[in-house]
Protein backbone atom coordinates (compact mmCIF):
# COMPACT_ATOMS: atom_id res chain seq x y z
CA UNK A 1 0.00 0.00 0.00
CA UNK A 2 0.81 3.54 -0.49
CA UNK A 3 2.85 5.09 2.48
CA UNK A 4 0.60 7.82 2.41
CA UNK A 5 -2.59 6.01 1.96
CA UNK A 6 -1.67 3.59 4.84
CA UNK A 7 -1.18 6.69 7.10
CA UNK A 8 -3.72 8.40 6.29
CA UNK A 9 -5.70 5.29 6.97
CA UNK A 10 -4.26 4.68 10.09
CA UNK A 11 -5.10 7.70 11.51
CA UNK A 12 -8.77 7.26 10.34
CA UNK A 13 -8.98 4.14 12.27
CA UNK A 14 -7.88 5.52 14.66
CA UNK A 15 -9.97 8.72 15.40
CA UNK A 16 -12.54 5.34 14.46
CA UNK A 17 -11.14 3.47 17.98
CA UNK A 18 -11.04 6.77 20.17
CA UNK A 19 -14.44 5.94 21.96
CA UNK A 20 -13.85 2.89 22.02
CA UNK A 21 -11.35 2.79 23.71
CA UNK A 22 -12.52 5.59 25.91
CA UNK A 23 -15.14 2.99 27.03
CA UNK A 24 -12.91 0.90 27.98
CA UNK A 25 -10.06 1.96 29.29
CA UNK A 26 -11.85 5.29 31.48
CA UNK A 27 -14.15 2.42 33.54
CA UNK A 28 -10.72 0.78 34.16
CA UNK A 29 -9.05 3.51 35.20
CA UNK A 30 -11.64 4.56 37.72
CA UNK A 31 -12.33 0.85 38.83
CA UNK A 32 -8.45 0.49 39.77
CA UNK A 33 -8.31 4.02 41.32
CA UNK A 34 -11.06 2.80 43.26
CA UNK A 35 -9.63 -0.92 44.26
CA UNK A 36 -6.38 1.12 45.44
CA UNK A 37 -7.97 3.12 48.03
CA UNK A 38 -9.96 0.31 49.22
CA UNK A 39 -6.66 -1.65 49.55
CA UNK A 40 -4.70 1.04 51.54
CA UNK A 41 -7.17 0.64 54.44
CA UNK A 42 -7.85 -2.58 53.94
CA UNK A 43 -5.04 -4.60 53.37
CA UNK A 44 -1.97 -3.72 55.76
CA UNK A 45 0.25 -5.82 54.57
CA UNK A 46 -0.05 -4.32 50.74
CA UNK A 47 3.50 -2.12 50.43
CA UNK A 48 1.97 -0.34 46.80
CA UNK A 49 0.96 -1.82 43.14
CA UNK A 50 2.72 -2.99 40.35
CA UNK A 51 3.62 -1.26 37.35
CA UNK A 52 2.70 -2.39 34.14
CA UNK A 53 6.64 -3.45 33.63
CA UNK A 54 6.01 -5.54 36.50
CA UNK A 55 2.56 -7.25 35.80
CA UNK A 56 3.62 -8.59 32.82
CA UNK A 57 5.73 -11.20 34.56
CA UNK A 58 3.70 -11.20 37.70
CA UNK A 59 1.01 -13.38 35.97
CA UNK A 60 3.36 -16.67 36.43
CA UNK A 61 2.63 -19.36 38.79
CA UNK A 62 5.45 -18.82 40.80
CA UNK A 63 4.76 -22.05 43.51
CA UNK A 64 3.42 -24.51 40.46
CA UNK A 65 5.17 -24.19 37.59
CA UNK A 66 7.41 -20.81 37.31
CA UNK A 67 8.72 -19.78 33.91
CA UNK A 68 9.92 -15.95 33.99
CA UNK A 69 12.81 -16.80 36.23
CA UNK A 70 16.25 -15.81 35.62
CA UNK A 71 19.52 -17.08 36.52
CA UNK A 72 23.16 -15.70 36.83
CA UNK A 73 25.57 -18.99 37.21
CA UNK A 74 28.89 -18.69 38.99
CA UNK A 75 31.66 -21.72 38.06
CA UNK A 76 34.53 -20.64 40.83
CA UNK A 77 37.87 -22.35 41.69
CA UNK A 78 37.59 -24.23 45.10
CA UNK A 79 34.91 -26.03 47.54
CA UNK A 80 32.52 -22.78 49.33
CA UNK A 81 30.92 -24.10 52.35
CA UNK A 82 26.92 -23.23 52.10
CA UNK A 83 27.23 -21.06 55.60
CA UNK A 84 29.76 -18.94 53.66
CA UNK A 85 27.35 -18.43 51.05
CA UNK A 86 24.63 -17.23 53.53
CA UNK A 87 26.67 -15.40 55.63
CA UNK A 88 27.68 -13.53 52.30
CA UNK A 89 24.78 -13.42 50.67
CA UNK A 90 23.33 -12.01 54.44
CA UNK A 91 25.62 -9.03 54.71
CA UNK A 92 26.39 -7.85 50.88
CA UNK A 93 22.51 -7.84 50.14
CA UNK A 94 19.52 -8.63 52.63
CA UNK A 95 21.25 -6.83 55.63
CA UNK A 96 21.65 -3.45 53.39
CA UNK A 97 19.60 -0.50 54.18
CA UNK A 98 18.59 2.65 52.86
CA UNK A 99 19.15 5.96 54.59
CA UNK A 100 15.82 5.86 55.73
CA UNK A 101 16.16 2.10 57.75
CA UNK A 102 14.12 0.69 54.78
CA UNK A 103 15.96 -2.43 53.35
CA UNK A 104 17.67 -1.63 50.15
CA UNK A 105 16.16 -4.57 48.31
CA UNK A 106 12.98 -4.71 50.00
CA UNK A 107 11.53 -6.56 47.11
CA UNK A 108 13.31 -9.81 48.23
CA UNK A 109 11.15 -10.03 50.81
CA UNK A 110 7.84 -9.15 49.15
CA UNK A 111 5.69 -11.33 46.74
CA UNK A 112 2.82 -10.12 44.14
CA UNK A 113 -0.64 -10.43 45.29
CA UNK A 114 -3.60 -10.82 42.40
CA UNK A 115 -6.17 -8.50 44.50
CA UNK A 116 -9.31 -8.50 42.41
CA UNK A 117 -7.56 -8.38 39.31
CA UNK A 118 -4.64 -6.38 39.79
CA UNK A 119 -1.17 -7.09 41.68
CA UNK A 120 -0.06 -5.41 44.69
CA UNK A 121 3.03 -6.22 46.43
CA UNK A 122 3.06 -7.12 49.95
CA UNK A 123 5.40 -8.79 52.86
CA UNK A 124 6.35 -11.86 53.48
CA UNK A 125 5.94 -12.72 56.96
CA UNK A 126 9.20 -15.24 57.32
CA UNK A 127 12.05 -16.08 54.75
CA UNK A 128 13.92 -19.18 55.51
CA UNK A 129 17.59 -18.74 54.65
CA UNK A 130 17.81 -22.38 54.85
CA UNK A 131 15.72 -23.01 52.18
CA UNK A 132 16.19 -20.19 50.45
CA UNK A 133 20.63 -20.66 49.93
CA UNK A 134 21.01 -24.27 50.15
CA UNK A 135 23.37 -26.82 48.54
CA UNK A 136 21.19 -28.20 45.75
CA UNK A 137 23.67 -31.37 44.16
CA UNK A 138 26.81 -32.83 44.44
CA UNK A 139 28.40 -33.88 41.14
CA UNK A 140 29.10 -38.12 40.54
CA UNK A 141 29.02 -38.83 36.85
CA UNK A 142 31.62 -39.03 34.33
CA UNK A 143 30.41 -35.65 32.81
CA UNK A 144 30.19 -32.97 34.90
CA UNK A 145 28.88 -30.32 32.38
CA UNK A 146 26.25 -32.40 31.03
CA UNK A 147 24.78 -33.56 34.37
CA UNK A 148 25.05 -29.70 34.84
CA UNK A 149 23.14 -28.23 31.93
CA UNK A 150 20.44 -31.21 32.36
CA UNK A 151 19.53 -30.31 36.05
CA UNK A 152 19.56 -26.30 35.33
CA UNK A 153 17.12 -27.06 32.24
CA UNK A 154 15.05 -29.39 34.92
CA UNK A 155 15.27 -26.14 37.73
CA UNK A 156 14.22 -23.08 35.69
CA UNK A 157 10.34 -24.00 35.81
CA UNK A 158 10.71 -25.36 39.91
CA UNK A 159 8.61 -23.87 41.91
CA UNK A 160 10.44 -20.71 44.03
CA UNK A 161 11.16 -21.83 47.90
CA UNK A 162 9.21 -19.53 49.55
CA UNK A 163 10.86 -15.67 48.48
CA UNK A 164 11.08 -15.28 45.01
CA UNK A 165 14.19 -15.77 44.38
CA UNK A 166 17.24 -18.52 45.61
CA UNK A 167 20.54 -19.19 46.01
CA UNK A 168 21.95 -23.12 45.03
CA UNK A 169 24.94 -24.62 45.36
CA UNK A 170 26.50 -27.49 43.07
CA UNK A 171 29.32 -28.99 44.63
CA UNK A 172 32.52 -30.81 43.59
CA UNK A 173 32.28 -29.54 40.05
CA UNK A 174 35.45 -30.94 37.75
CA UNK A 175 36.53 -32.42 41.22
CA UNK A 176 37.45 -28.94 42.43
CA UNK A 177 35.14 -26.34 41.97
CA UNK A 178 31.43 -25.20 42.99
CA UNK A 179 29.15 -24.02 41.12
CA UNK A 180 26.93 -21.13 42.51
CA UNK A 181 23.12 -20.35 40.52
CA UNK A 182 21.20 -17.46 42.01
CA UNK A 183 18.10 -17.69 40.43
CA UNK A 184 15.78 -15.14 41.14
CA UNK A 185 11.89 -13.97 39.41
CA UNK A 186 11.84 -11.47 36.70
CA UNK A 187 8.74 -9.98 38.50
CA UNK A 188 11.42 -8.29 40.77
CA UNK A 189 13.71 -6.69 38.68
CA UNK A 190 14.96 -6.67 35.03
CA UNK A 191 19.14 -7.25 34.03
CA UNK A 192 20.45 -4.35 35.17
CA UNK A 193 18.67 -4.96 38.61
CA UNK A 194 19.94 -8.50 38.97
CA UNK A 195 23.20 -7.08 37.71
CA UNK A 196 23.92 -4.83 40.40
CA UNK A 197 22.76 -7.55 43.09
CA UNK A 198 26.02 -9.56 41.36
CA UNK A 199 28.25 -7.00 41.57
CA UNK A 200 27.40 -6.67 45.22
CA UNK A 201 28.61 -10.34 45.71
CA UNK A 202 31.83 -10.08 43.34
CA UNK A 203 33.13 -6.40 44.15
CA UNK A 204 32.44 -5.37 40.76
CA UNK A 205 30.76 -2.40 38.63
CA UNK A 206 28.95 -3.75 35.54
CA UNK A 207 28.82 -1.59 32.99
CA UNK A 208 25.93 0.12 32.07
CA UNK A 209 26.51 1.38 27.96
CA UNK A 210 22.44 2.61 27.64
CA UNK A 211 22.45 6.16 25.95
CA UNK A 212 19.48 8.46 25.32
CA UNK A 213 18.86 9.27 21.36
CA UNK A 214 18.71 12.61 20.30
CA UNK A 215 16.45 13.62 18.16
CA UNK A 216 15.18 17.06 15.76
CA UNK A 217 12.47 18.42 16.31
CA UNK A 218 11.77 17.67 12.20
CA UNK A 219 12.43 14.19 13.29
CA UNK A 220 10.04 14.15 16.01
CA UNK A 221 7.03 15.86 14.23
CA UNK A 222 7.62 12.89 11.58
CA UNK A 223 7.95 10.19 13.76
CA UNK A 224 4.40 11.36 15.79
CA UNK A 225 2.60 11.96 11.96
CA UNK A 226 3.24 8.18 11.35
CA UNK A 227 2.56 7.14 14.70
CA UNK A 228 -0.49 5.38 13.79
CA UNK A 229 0.45 3.73 10.61
CA UNK A 230 3.81 2.37 12.50
CA UNK A 231 1.77 0.67 15.53
CA UNK A 232 -0.57 -0.66 12.54
CA UNK A 233 2.57 -2.65 10.99
CA UNK A 234 3.76 -3.42 14.64
CA UNK A 235 0.84 -4.86 15.85
CA UNK A 236 -0.32 -6.34 12.51
CA UNK A 237 2.81 -7.81 12.17
CA UNK A 238 3.80 -9.34 15.69
CA UNK A 239 -0.51 -10.47 15.49
CA UNK A 240 -0.51 -12.05 12.41
CA UNK A 241 2.97 -13.68 11.95
CA UNK A 242 3.24 -17.45 11.62
CA UNK A 243 6.45 -19.43 12.18
CA UNK A 244 7.70 -23.00 13.40
CA UNK A 245 8.50 -20.96 16.76
CA UNK A 246 5.56 -19.29 17.64
CA UNK A 247 3.61 -22.14 17.10
CA UNK A 248 1.51 -23.90 20.39
CA UNK A 249 3.39 -26.14 22.54
CA UNK A 250 2.85 -29.18 23.78
CA UNK A 251 5.50 -29.39 26.15
CA UNK A 252 5.70 -27.09 29.49
CA UNK A 253 9.17 -27.67 30.43
CA UNK A 254 12.82 -27.40 28.42
CA UNK A 255 16.45 -27.72 27.85
CA UNK A 256 19.51 -25.62 28.79
CA UNK A 257 23.04 -25.86 26.98
CA UNK A 258 25.66 -23.21 27.49
CA UNK A 259 29.26 -22.29 25.73
CA UNK A 260 31.77 -19.45 26.05
CA UNK A 261 32.94 -17.41 22.97
CA UNK A 262 36.10 -14.91 22.92
CA UNK A 263 34.48 -11.56 23.63
CA UNK A 264 37.47 -9.60 21.49
CA UNK A 265 36.50 -11.69 19.00
CA UNK A 266 33.20 -11.05 18.91
CA UNK A 267 33.99 -7.12 19.20
CA UNK A 268 36.19 -7.33 15.75
CA UNK A 269 33.16 -8.65 13.74
CA UNK A 270 30.98 -6.02 14.87
CA UNK A 271 33.12 -3.21 14.45
CA UNK A 272 34.17 -4.84 10.96
CA UNK A 273 30.41 -5.44 9.79
CA UNK A 274 29.63 -2.04 11.58
CA UNK A 275 26.50 -3.61 13.45
CA UNK A 276 25.42 -3.90 17.18
CA UNK A 277 26.58 -6.47 19.44
CA UNK A 278 23.21 -7.44 20.23
CA UNK A 279 22.58 -7.90 16.54
CA UNK A 280 25.04 -10.53 16.40
CA UNK A 281 24.11 -12.19 19.09
CA UNK A 282 21.06 -12.40 17.46
CA UNK A 283 22.19 -13.43 14.18
CA UNK A 284 24.01 -15.92 15.33
CA UNK A 285 21.52 -17.68 17.65
CA UNK A 286 19.33 -17.93 14.18
CA UNK A 287 22.00 -19.00 12.18
CA UNK A 288 22.58 -22.17 14.99
CA UNK A 289 19.21 -22.60 14.69
CA UNK A 290 18.82 -22.62 10.88
CA UNK A 291 21.38 -25.50 11.04
CA UNK A 292 19.94 -27.47 13.26
CA UNK A 293 16.89 -27.31 11.03
CA UNK A 294 19.03 -28.52 8.06
CA UNK A 295 19.82 -31.39 10.41
CA UNK A 296 16.81 -32.74 10.93
CA UNK A 297 14.76 -31.91 7.54
CA UNK A 298 11.59 -31.16 9.82
CA UNK A 299 10.62 -28.23 7.21
CA UNK A 300 10.14 -28.82 3.33
CA UNK A 301 11.59 -24.90 3.09
CA UNK A 302 12.53 -22.13 5.39
CA UNK A 303 11.29 -19.18 6.39
CA UNK A 304 12.31 -16.19 4.95
CA UNK A 305 12.92 -14.89 8.47
CA UNK A 306 12.06 -15.11 12.43
CA UNK A 307 10.70 -12.88 14.86
CA UNK A 308 13.17 -12.45 17.92
CA UNK A 309 11.95 -10.07 21.10
CA UNK A 310 15.07 -8.17 22.09
CA UNK A 311 15.02 -6.60 25.79
CA UNK A 312 16.00 -3.05 25.46
CA UNK A 313 16.55 -1.35 28.25
CA UNK A 314 15.51 2.18 28.79
CA UNK A 315 18.05 5.33 29.83
CA UNK A 316 18.60 6.36 32.87
CA UNK A 317 18.17 3.25 34.86
CA UNK A 318 18.06 3.65 39.09
CA UNK A 319 20.45 0.81 38.98
CA UNK A 320 20.15 0.51 42.84
CA UNK A 321 16.51 0.08 42.70
CA UNK A 322 14.93 -3.09 42.24
CA UNK A 323 12.73 -2.24 39.11
CA UNK A 324 11.46 -3.49 35.74
CA UNK A 325 12.67 -0.78 33.99
CA UNK A 326 12.77 -1.84 29.74
CA UNK A 327 11.71 -2.22 27.05
CA UNK A 328 11.36 -4.65 23.85
CA UNK A 329 12.09 -4.90 20.19
CA UNK A 330 10.46 -7.65 17.68
CA UNK A 331 13.24 -8.03 15.12
CA UNK A 332 12.77 -9.45 12.05
CA UNK A 333 15.96 -12.48 11.79
CA UNK A 334 16.47 -13.80 8.70
CA UNK A 335 16.14 -17.81 8.25
CA UNK A 336 16.77 -18.64 4.87
CA UNK A 337 20.05 -16.62 3.68
CA UNK A 338 23.02 -19.46 3.49
CA UNK A 339 25.53 -16.48 4.77
CA UNK A 340 26.19 -15.95 8.22
CA UNK A 341 27.58 -12.53 6.97
CA UNK A 342 24.50 -11.51 4.73
CA UNK A 343 21.94 -12.95 7.64
CA UNK A 344 23.79 -10.30 10.24
CA UNK A 345 23.76 -7.08 7.95
CA UNK A 346 20.02 -7.63 6.52
CA UNK A 347 19.25 -8.26 10.32
CA UNK A 348 20.87 -4.89 11.16
CA UNK A 349 19.44 -3.29 8.71
CA UNK A 350 16.07 -4.54 10.25
CA UNK A 351 17.24 -3.61 13.61
CA UNK A 352 18.13 0.47 12.64
CA UNK A 353 14.76 0.76 11.01
CA UNK A 354 13.03 -0.75 14.18
CA UNK A 355 15.66 1.87 16.03
CA UNK A 356 15.04 4.97 13.71
CA UNK A 357 10.93 4.68 13.43
CA UNK A 358 10.86 4.66 17.28
CA UNK A 359 9.13 1.47 17.70
CA UNK A 360 10.58 0.92 21.35
CA UNK A 361 9.70 4.75 22.24
CA UNK A 362 5.84 4.10 20.67
CA UNK A 363 5.12 0.95 23.03
CA UNK A 364 6.11 3.06 26.29
CA UNK A 365 3.81 5.73 24.61
CA UNK A 366 0.94 3.46 25.64
CA UNK A 367 2.37 1.22 28.60
CA UNK A 368 0.06 3.55 31.11
CA UNK A 369 -3.36 2.22 28.98
CA UNK A 370 -1.39 -1.50 29.25
CA UNK A 371 -1.49 -0.89 33.13
CA UNK A 372 -4.72 -0.54 33.49
CA UNK A 373 -5.33 -4.10 31.89
CA UNK A 374 -6.48 -6.71 34.86
CA UNK A 375 -3.96 -9.72 35.25
CA UNK A 376 -6.55 -12.01 32.87
CA UNK A 377 -5.96 -9.59 29.84
CA UNK A 378 -2.18 -9.29 30.61
CA UNK A 379 -1.95 -12.77 30.31
CA UNK A 380 -4.25 -13.51 27.29
CA UNK A 381 -2.24 -10.69 25.13
CA UNK A 382 1.42 -12.76 26.41
CA UNK A 383 -0.30 -15.64 24.69
CA UNK A 384 -0.46 -14.01 21.31
CA UNK A 385 3.04 -13.52 19.18
CA UNK A 386 4.38 -11.34 21.88
CA UNK A 387 5.03 -14.47 24.08
CA UNK A 388 5.04 -17.57 22.19
CA UNK A 389 8.47 -16.99 20.05
CA UNK A 390 11.71 -16.43 20.25
CA UNK A 391 13.97 -14.31 22.95
CA UNK A 392 17.20 -12.64 22.88
CA UNK A 393 18.88 -10.63 25.98
CA UNK A 394 22.30 -9.23 25.96
CA UNK A 395 23.73 -7.82 29.43
CA UNK A 396 27.31 -6.49 29.60
CA UNK A 397 29.22 -7.46 32.72
CA UNK A 398 32.75 -6.56 33.68
CA UNK A 399 36.04 -6.49 32.17
CA UNK A 400 38.56 -7.74 34.85
CA UNK A 401 39.04 -10.74 36.97
CA UNK A 402 36.32 -11.47 39.74
CA UNK A 403 36.19 -12.65 43.15
CA UNK A 404 32.79 -14.58 44.73
CA UNK A 405 33.08 -14.50 48.37
CA UNK A 406 37.09 -14.58 48.03
CA UNK A 407 37.37 -17.25 45.40
CA UNK A 408 38.27 -16.63 41.48
CA UNK A 409 35.68 -16.69 39.16
CA UNK A 410 36.31 -19.15 36.09
CA UNK A 411 33.21 -17.99 34.07
CA UNK A 412 29.85 -16.46 34.72
CA UNK A 413 26.46 -17.16 32.80
CA UNK A 414 22.92 -15.61 32.39
CA UNK A 415 20.35 -17.83 32.04
CA UNK A 416 16.67 -15.84 30.21
CA UNK A 417 13.95 -17.77 31.31
CA UNK A 418 11.10 -18.88 28.95
CA UNK A 419 8.93 -15.99 30.31
CA UNK A 420 5.99 -17.27 29.37
CA UNK A 421 4.55 -20.69 29.13
CA UNK A 422 4.11 -20.49 25.14
CA UNK A 423 7.98 -19.23 24.86
CA UNK A 424 9.94 -20.70 22.32
CA UNK A 425 13.50 -19.77 23.31
CA UNK A 426 15.23 -17.72 25.35
CA UNK A 427 18.77 -16.99 25.01
CA UNK A 428 21.29 -14.65 27.25
CA UNK A 429 24.59 -13.29 26.01
CA UNK A 430 26.84 -12.12 28.84
CA UNK A 431 29.98 -11.06 28.99
CA UNK A 432 32.46 -11.11 31.59
CA UNK A 433 36.44 -10.88 31.93
CA UNK A 434 37.09 -11.40 28.43
CA UNK A 435 34.92 -14.04 27.88
CA UNK A 436 30.99 -14.03 26.57
CA UNK A 437 28.56 -16.63 27.79
CA UNK A 438 25.64 -17.92 25.43
CA UNK A 439 23.15 -19.63 26.81
CA UNK A 440 20.05 -21.09 24.81
CA UNK A 441 17.17 -22.22 26.90
CA UNK A 442 14.48 -24.11 24.54
CA UNK A 443 11.14 -25.76 25.28
CA UNK A 444 11.29 -29.14 24.69
CA UNK A 445 8.95 -28.77 21.33
CA UNK A 446 11.98 -26.94 19.67
CA UNK A 447 14.76 -28.93 20.99
CA UNK A 448 13.41 -32.02 22.53
CA UNK A 449 16.13 -33.15 24.82
CA UNK A 450 19.44 -32.26 26.04
CA UNK A 451 21.29 -33.65 23.19
CA UNK A 452 19.82 -31.61 20.57
CA UNK A 453 20.27 -27.89 22.57
CA UNK A 454 23.96 -28.83 22.80
CA UNK A 455 24.24 -29.52 19.41
CA UNK A 456 22.60 -26.19 18.91
CA UNK A 457 24.73 -24.21 21.80
CA UNK A 458 28.26 -26.18 21.64
CA UNK A 459 28.58 -27.32 18.02
CA UNK A 460 26.55 -24.77 15.40
CA UNK A 461 26.51 -21.95 17.22
CA UNK A 462 30.67 -22.18 17.13
CA UNK A 463 29.94 -23.07 13.09
CA UNK A 464 28.08 -20.27 13.06
CA UNK A 465 31.19 -17.72 14.72
CA UNK A 466 33.72 -19.68 12.66
CA UNK A 467 31.64 -19.05 9.56
CA UNK A 468 31.14 -15.57 10.28
CA UNK A 469 34.75 -14.94 10.97
CA UNK A 470 35.48 -16.47 7.67
CA UNK A 471 33.34 -14.27 6.05
CA UNK A 472 34.23 -11.17 7.53
CA UNK A 473 37.97 -12.14 6.53
CA UNK A 474 38.65 -12.30 10.57
CA UNK A 475 41.45 -14.35 12.42
CA UNK A 476 40.98 -16.26 15.65
CA UNK A 477 42.49 -14.80 18.89
CA UNK A 478 45.84 -16.78 19.12
CA UNK A 479 45.12 -16.63 23.10
CA UNK A 480 41.44 -18.60 22.67
CA UNK A 481 40.74 -21.43 20.84
CA UNK A 482 37.25 -22.44 19.83
CA UNK A 483 36.00 -25.40 21.12
CA UNK A 484 36.84 -28.44 18.21
CA UNK A 485 33.69 -30.29 17.37
CA UNK A 486 32.08 -32.79 14.94
CA UNK A 487 30.15 -31.70 12.08
CA UNK A 488 27.36 -33.91 10.90
CA UNK A 489 25.39 -31.51 8.97
CA UNK A 490 25.00 -32.17 5.23
CA UNK A 491 25.93 -29.23 2.65
CA UNK A 492 24.02 -25.82 2.36
CA UNK A 493 20.86 -25.88 0.43
CA UNK A 494 17.45 -27.08 1.48
CA UNK A 495 15.84 -30.16 -0.26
Amino acid sequence: MNPILHNILSWLLLILLLPLIAGIFLPLKIYKTLLIIYARFHRTDFTGILTSYDSIFAIDKFYKKPYAGNGTIFIVDGNIGIEKIRTGFLKNILSVRKSNGDYQFGKLFQIPINFYGYFFWSNLKTIDLTQQIRIHHTFSSDDHETELHTILGNMMTQPFPGALWEVLSFENFNRNQTVIVFRIHHVLGDGYTFNHLVDRLIGKKSEYLVRENKRSFSDRFRLICTAPSRMVTLYSEAFTHRDLYTCRKVNTTGVLSMTTLDLETMKKIRRFSGTHFATVGMSLLVGALRRYLLEINQLQYLPPWVSVMHSLPKPGHPLKEMVNHWGVGLFKIPLEKDSALARLKQAEVNFEKYMNDQYKEMIHSHLPLFNLLPAKLIKLFFSTNFGTGIGFTSVPGFGKQADFLGHRVTMMYKVFGLQWKESAVAAAVYTQNSSLGFSIFANKDILPDQKAVDRVTKVYLQDEFRELLRECGIKENNNYTLPSVKRSIRAEGYA
